[in-house]
């Protein structure tokens, strides 16, 4: 077993990865990046890292810092890995009213695969060579001018097929019986929101 001595910083065009370095315990959680050799040689590559993403594409929603996340993958080479991290609430930069809460997001850095589920419109022309951080699903808050006259919580919409690469951030939302005339208020005023749809286009928005 090789172990990464420390962590190591990483540029990946406008985002950063850090890989970590061996923490001088036995915990799966805490063992760092490694490379493992059995008696044929290289067997595999196990990396924990820290992934940064760009402020000037999104920022967290809770104080408007970088947003970070952790990631652990296990591969066979550095050029085909796909990578599990958990995103924090964040909002797209110069587009706070909107607020994105993801579950489970995936990064892609291999030049081999995509993420299962991710739509084949959003690779089109570079297929596996695309690299970025992929959302399958997740909520997201609309602007507090949206409320119930129940409630002061924002009110919120579950949409799919969230990317942020070095474009940009991009997805397509659609949700149906948001918001009934019975509970919106819009100013002391009775509304509905029947349906909603938003395109998101390289840290745009292009429709809604």
């Amino acid at each position: 077993t090789l172990l990464l001595e420390k962590d190591t910083d990483l540029s990946l065009g406008n985002s950063a990865l850090t890989l970590k370095g061996f923490k001088g315990t036995a915990s799966a959680s805490d063992s760092g990046t490694y490379v493992l050799f059995d008696n044929n040689g290289f067997k595999s590559l196990r990396i924990q890292a820290e992934y940064a993403l760009p402020t000037t594409l999104v920022t967290r929603a809770d104080n408007g810092g970088e947003v970070r996340a952790l990631l652990s993958a296990s591969a066979l080479s550095w050029s085909d890995w796909l990578g599990e991290l958990s995103l924090p609430a964040f909002v797209i930069t110069g587009m706070k009213e909107f607020t994105f809460q993801p579950t489970k997001a995936y990064y892609d850095h291999s030049d081999i695969q995509n993420p299962s589920l991710i739509p084949g419109e959003y690779t089109a022309g570079v297929g596996s060579l695309w690299h970025g951080v992929f959302v399958p699903a997740l909520s997201m808050n609309l602007p507090p001018i949206f409320k119930k006259n129940s409630s002061a919580a924002p009110l919120s919409a579950g949409i799919g097929n969230l990317i942020i690469d070095g474009q940009g951030v991009s997805c397509m939302a659609e949700a149906n019986g948001i918001l009934s005339l019975k509970e919106g208020d819009l100013g002391g005023w009775y509304m509905s929101v029947d349906s909603l749809r938003l395109q998101f286009v390289k840290n745009s928005l292009a429709q809604g």
